[in-house]
């Protein structure tokens, strides 16, 4: 009885272990003196990190519903928003099209890129599909360049902002 008691102790203080050395910087690593080891993990927390840590109540990033993108008044600017173009020219390459969505919140880019639909409609001139077809190919190249970050990580604005734009 004894020795399996041991047995079934030694193996769940192996799995504990085992777990440490494979998350490598796990929070309560505890090294020879009984210290625990934080300042490892603080390095290699990044902006994206933390803002996916701040993102919503469950600790995850917060992404817009499609409910909440397919409520939103475009003919409104919301709080934050003051001096937003309400019928911007159709961007026909990413470096416009950058210049337009800039740094702003993804609810922000995801109304710009409504604007510039609902102005460059086809319904108003057939002559802007050819606009809309070099818009799109602008905002896929965007996309794809806004989600990868330098460092080969996933950035975390850029995800979001991909995130509001699906619909």
């Amino acid at each position: 009885g004894e020795e399996g008691e041991e047995e079934e102790t030694d193996g769940s203080e192996g799995e504990d272990s085992t777990e440490n050395e494979l998350d490598g910087k796990t929070k309560g690593m505890v090294d020879e003196d009984g210290n625990e080891q934080q300042a490892a993990e603080e390095d290699d927390v990044d902006d994206d990190d933390r803002l996916v840590m701040m993102g919503s109540k469950k600790g995850g990033l917060r992404l817009l519903t499609v409910s909440e993108a397919g409520s939103m008044d475009i003919t409104v600017n919301a709080e934050g928003e003051d001096g937003l173009t309400f019928a911007p020219e159709c961007p026909s390459g990413m470096r416009s099209l950058e210049s337009l969505l800039g740094s702003h919140a993804p609810t922000t880019c995801l109304k710009l890129v409504q604007r510039v639909r609902a102005r460059t409609s086809t319904a108003v001139s057939p002559a802007n599909a050819a606009k809309l077809q070099s818009f799109f190919i602008a905002l896929l190249d965007y996309a794809l360049h806004i989600m990868a970050r330098s460092d080969g990580d996933i950035s975390a604005r850029g995800m979001a902002v991909v995130y509001a734009l699906r619909t």
